[in-house]
Formats: C-alpha cells, sequence, structure tokens
C-alpha cells in the first residue's frame, strides 16, 4: 500500500503541510521517525484490518494535528472456469450475441458481487 497516496486528499493538496504514517497515536503525536509507515508494502500483508496514525505537520511553523484512517485489505474474488458457449448460427454470418451477463451467477459461485470501500 502506498499511503502517500491519500496525502492530498488529508491535507487539500495544501503544498506546505507534511503528512506522516505511525502505527501508534503517540509516534504520531511524537512526530518520532520511527516507525513511519509511508511505504506499508510490507507492514501489513496477512492482516486485514489495519488503525494507522497519520500526522500533519506545518513545515513552516512545525504546528501538528493528527488523525486515523482504517485500512481494510480485501482478499482478491477468484473466477471460476466455465465451460464453452455455442451459438448455433441461423443465417451463417458468423456473428452471434452472448448474454454474458447470464453466467455471472456460476463465475461467482457463491462469492458476494459487491466489493465496498
Amino acid at each position: 500500500m502506498d499511503l502517500t497516496e491519500k496525502d492530498g486528499e488529508i491535507t487539500g493538496n495544501h503544498p506546505a503541510l507534511l503528512v506522516s504514517y505511525y502505527t501508534s497515536a503517540a509516534g504520531a503525536g511524537e512526530g518520532s521517525t520511527s516507525p513511519d509507515l509511508t511505504d506499508l508494502a510490507t507492514a501489513y500483508m496477512g492482516s486485514h484490518l489495519e488503525i494507522v496514525h497519520v500526522r500533519v505537520e506545518n513545515a513552516a511553523t512545525g504546528c501538528h494535528a493528527t488523525t486515523e484512517i482504517e485500512l481494510q485489505v480485501v482478499d482478491a474474488p477468484a473466477a471460476n472456469v466455465l465451460q464453452g458457449l455455442l451459438f448455433c448460427d441461423p443465417d451463417n454470418d458468423g456473428y452471434g450475441e452472448f448474454d454474458l451477463s447470464a453466467l455471472d451467477a456460476d463465475v461467482l459461485d457463491g462469492q458476494n458481487p459487491v466489493f465496498t470501500r
């Protein structure tokens, strides 16, 4: 996860504000350099729900505020392999229409088709 993608949203794209991410509220409040979680590529592998503490600091004044964001890792859906589809071409023009949405239930095989953020 690249948390820096959220920086603009958190700061309203204000260029003088610096954003850093921490595993604890205390770390964010103190502005400690460790553990800074700017790159979460390996920090939470296998975890499904985490709270990350955010520090926003004005580079010119040193004033800061903290907040938290919730990260949720969801498992990727699995698509089942289906049998080939057949179409009888009554006018032999080489074209046919398939309603692929009719196969949704077979592809999903009971998985929830709704992904929420």
